[in-house]
């Protein structure tokens, strides 16, 4: 048998070898190994993780030359970057409709307490509409229940990147306390 199989290796991404190798068994069953001289096979890879494979094959022996194989490997980056921003793009809208659904109040602050955020559960349950809120301090929340110093030591917590837990009494635009 002759021909030449390319591979992913540890120091590039694609390596010849010959069709005699027992690798070429391990190709996958779509590929009729019988009809090709010359496989390209390209990890797909963003990072350390394996995103799936890019198959080119083609009829003649030695058909993929050193220049052809540095396009498939800048092709095969490209669609793993791809890949890797949709995987992250979806991973983003589930959890925007976590948030959005969710039946606790969400707010977002930035770090001055200007508010950026507020899920529906929000508005629901403070009576404040979503456009009332954004681009104003938190403040507005404010119910007077707490000691002085406790907001204070909620910022540190949250500035130090420690996770804040306890009970907050807040106000909502009619007036009256909400938890």
């Amino acid at each position: 048998m002759s021909g030449t199989l390319y591979l992913p290796d540890t120091s590039s991404m694609f390596t010849k070898i010959p069709k005699d190798e027992p690798c070429w068994s391990e190709c996958p069953h779509f590929v009729d190994l019988d009809s090709y001289e010359s496989l390209l096979l390209g990890s797909l890879k963003f990072g350390r993780k394996q995103l799936g494979s890019l198959y080119l094959c083609d009829r003649r022996p030695e058909f993929f030359t050193n220049d052809q194989v540095n396009f498939v490997e800048r092709i095969a980056e490209n669609v793993a970057s791809a890949l890797a921003q949709r995987c992250a793009d979806q991973e983003r809208n589930r959890l925007t409709s976590v948030v959005e659904q969710a039946a606790e109040t969400i707010i977002i602050t930035d770090p001055h307490g200007t508010i950026c955020y507020v899920n529906p559960a929000f508005e629901k349950v403070t009576g404040f509409r979503k456009e009332e809120v954004l681009n104003r301090n938190a403040r507005i929340l404010k119910s007077g229940m707490h000691e002085p110093g406790f907001y204070e030591e909620v910022r540190k917590t949250l500035e130090r990147g420690d996770t804040w837990s306890g009970r907050l009494i807040n106000r909502k635009k009619v007036g009256t306390l909400f938890e």
